[in-house]
């Protein structure tokens, strides 16, 4: 009977969401007993920046995991896969934006080639985990016939949940960046100062000393706007914004998976969101969706749900239930099984 050794990286302190936290809770959640391998991740900062990451790479392959022949080998990430020189039976693939933006993305020579160590594990893997069913499409176009499965990201719908004692505070905007260039902050700022008498928070400490000087000079043209960065916040202080604000949006031109607006509806707070299919997976029917590029749109989106009914937070939460881990995991229970893996 076989085995799974599952891939992971630690959640590294200051990002908000994003896959280290999707690898602590699946093996948190899940009641199969499997091998979790931690990536040995080495770097430092240097003000903004982190650098000599890629030595991680060099470091995990001098340590072989040694694959058995009865393990399921599952990477939580296609980043994770060059660190490992055993073929990968599952490997996860959140999106592809590094690939389709590369000149965007790839900043320098060693960037580049690391990126482009992600291809051959995902090309020699039996099987790609998707998360909607739009990466799916885009998975195929780049990996030809490939067998793709679509298992949604899985949220902590105990954790992420609504606080009857938080009063929610007028026309407040909450937004989370990871300094990724698609976030689209500029437009963000845009509309809510188009919107008028707005207080945005940003929360993350990602973003470089050059982008929020931008993003505030941006502001400063808007006399009723108000710009807060908040930085790196706990996870029990980012349930309380998430409770507190009126809106949470998100202005990205790209996304592999929406977590962030539906830890925002688990907390009872509407959604305002750029008008692309992982937003629209997630939030049809209870978001409310915008074109990214036009500021102008972002208001009136803004202003909509600024009015939105405070009873209808029951509803937000019940959509954010589908996408909780008691959903999720019975899907990967099932894909395992189908593998020769004893789930009982």
């Amino acid at each position: 009977m076989k085995t799974v050794r599952y891939v992971s990286m630690k959640e590294r302190i200051g990002q908000q969401t994003g896959i280290g936290r999707q690898n602590s809770e699946f093996i948190s959640k899940i009641s199969l007993k499997i091998r979790n391998h931690y990536i040995r991740h080495f770097e430092f900062n240097w003000g903004d920046e982190r650098h000599l990451g890629y030595l991680s790479i060099l470091a995990n392959k001098l340590v072989p995991i040694k694959k058995s022949k009865n393990e399921i080998l599952h990477a939580g990430d296609i980043s994770l896969t060059p660190f490992i020189s055993d073929k990968f039976d599952i490997i996860e693939i959140w999106d592809m934006m590094p690939f389709e933006e590369f000149n965007l993305y790839q900043n320098n020579f060693i960037s580049a080639f690391i990126f482009a160590s992600y291809i051959p594990p995902a090309l020699s893997a039996d099987i790609i985990v998707a998360h909607t069913e739009e990466s799916k499409k885009i998975f195929l176009s780049f990996f030809g016939d490939k067998e793709v499965y679509v298992i949604p990201a899985g949220i902590d719908t105990d954790f992420f949940r609504i606080m009857p004692n938080i009063v929610k505070e007028s026309r407040s905007v909450l937004a989370i960046a990871a300094g990724y260039p698609q976030e689209n902050l500029v437009n963000l700022v845009k509309g809510c100062g188009e919107s008028g008498n707005v207080i945005l928070r940003i929360i993350g400490d990602r973003l470089d000393a050059n982008e929020r000087k931008k993003l505030f000079s941006i502001a400063s043209k808007y006399k009723d706007l108000a710009l807060i960065f908040i930085g790196y916040v706990s996870d029990e202080k980012l349930r309380e914004y998430y409770n507190f604000s009126s809106v949470y949006c998100s202005a990205s031109f790209k996304e592999g998976f929406g977590l962030t607006p539906v830890e925002a509806m688990a907390c009872g707070t509407v959604p305002v969101l750029s008008k692309i299919d992982p937003h629209i997976d997630t939030a049809w029917q209870r978001g409310i969706f915008f074109n990214p590029k036009k500021p102008d749109e972002i208001a009136d989106s803004l202003n909509m749900a600024f009015d939105y009914d405070i009873v209808d937070r029951i509803q937000l939460r019940e959509s954010a239930l589908e996408y909780s881990w008691s959903k999720v995991i019975p899907k990967w229970l099932s894909l395992y099984e189908s593998l020769g893996v004893d789930i009982k």
